[in-house]
Formats: structure tokens, sequence, C-alpha cells
């Protein structure tokens, strides 16, 4: 069983990193999920951080700022996952 764990972002980069850094933490096995981030068009540096710091997430970069609902539905399209875990990367 595979889970994916979809969530969008746009220049918040302290939440994002503190996000994906408690999932990476999660007591479930990492062949188990995929974690998916879209970004939505952020210039504060998001998208560099994460290619450097969790080259495992699988990132799509917006354009521009569509809305969450909008990134959210990209990334459960690009989602292998049984199942989808959504998320809010200021969890």
């Amino acid at each position: 069983m595979l889970v994916s764990i979809v969530a969008a972002t746009h220049n918040d980069k302290e939440d994002t990193l503190s996000f994906l850094k408690s999932v990476k933490r999660l007591h479930f096995p990492a062949t188990k999920k995929e974690i998916i981030i879209v970004d939505n068009g952020s210039t504060d540096g998001t998208t560099h951080l994460i290619k450097k710091l969790y080259p495992q997430v699988k990132l799509i970069n917006l354009k521009k700022n569509f809305g969450a609902p909008h990134a959210l539905n990209i990334g459960f399209k690009k989602a292998s996952g049984q199942y989808i875990f959504k998320c809010d990367s200021d969890v």
C-alpha cells in the first residue's frame, strides 16, 4: 500500500520545511509513502531548499499562484498512491 502525501505551498518556506521534516519522521516506511509538494509560484526560495534538502520529494512548480485548491488537484493527479493524504504545508 502506497500513501501519497500532497500539500500546496506559496512563499511559505519555513513552514513547508518544518512540514517536510515532520513528515520524514512519521513512523511509516519510506518505501510506502510519496510526498508531493505543489508550489504556487513561490519567490522566497522555497523550491530551491526543497530540492536541496529533500530530493526525494516530488516537487511540482507552477508558474504563478493559482490557489491551493487548483494546486492540490494537480498534486492529486500526479499521485501514485492507493490513498491520498491531503495536508497543508503549515500544519
